[in-house]
């Protein structure tokens, strides 16, 4: 079960920190049996030797390791000291920005998307004579609903960042489009009229 807090930071900023109650007992169990038994002096044996590395590397079946970053600026390894070739995109804001932006868009594109299907829920009947149907726009504009929806609650209730949303995204934005944008593609390629 997860138990996500809001907890102050210094900078008055606030931070999202999960606390997962299998990971509490097990840390806590380490630490009690930690504190019971006297330390012991690390043995000679137990050191990592070149023998151990050489078996590891062959059970993992790596043949070289990658060479460090190299100091001679020819090399093609050389390690980049240069702060001009560090940000290649020095005009952008940073990444959590824009990713920040990005959910707050996300958010207001639901909301907006939201009132539009239940406007159209509530006045089909009025504006074109007849109740709400399930036609293929209306079937892709509610899943994408749905999508987005499922989305915002995993990003704000569960964290969701990086791929697992970015998954969310695309689903929903595809969806979408075959809602707005798709009705030829649906009518030839998928309903075959």
């Amino acid at each position: 079960m997860t138990d996500l807090r809001i907890a102050p930071l210094a900078g008055g900023e606030a931070f999202r920190r999960r606390s997962h109650g299998r990971s509490a007992v097990v840390l806590a169990a380490l630490l009690f049996s930690g504190s019971l038994g006297a330390q012991q002096p690390a043995s000679p044996s137990a050191e990592p030797t070149a023998d151990d590395h050489r078996d590891m590397m062959q059970q993992l079946g790596i043949k070289a390791l990658r060479p460090g970053p190299s100091g001679n600026e020819q090399a093609p390894n050389a390690a980049n000291y240069d702060e001009a070739k560090a940000n290649p995109y020095p005009n952008l804001p940073p990444l959590l920005t824009l990713e920040r932006a990005l959910f707050r868009l996300i958010a207001v594109g639901f909301l907006l998307l939201s009132l539009a299907l239940a406007s159209g829920v509530l006045y089909s009947e009025q504006l074109f004579g007849r109740a709400f149907q399930f036609t293929h726009k209306n079937v892709f504009a509610v899943a994408s609903w749905v999508v987005f929806g499922a989305l915002v609650v995993g990003r704000w209730g569960y964290g969701w960042r990086g791929r697992q949303a970015l998954r969310w995204i695309l689903a929903g934005t595809v969806l979408l489009l075959l809602a707005y944008l798709g009705s030829k593609f649906v009518l030839e390629v998928i309903l075959g009229r």
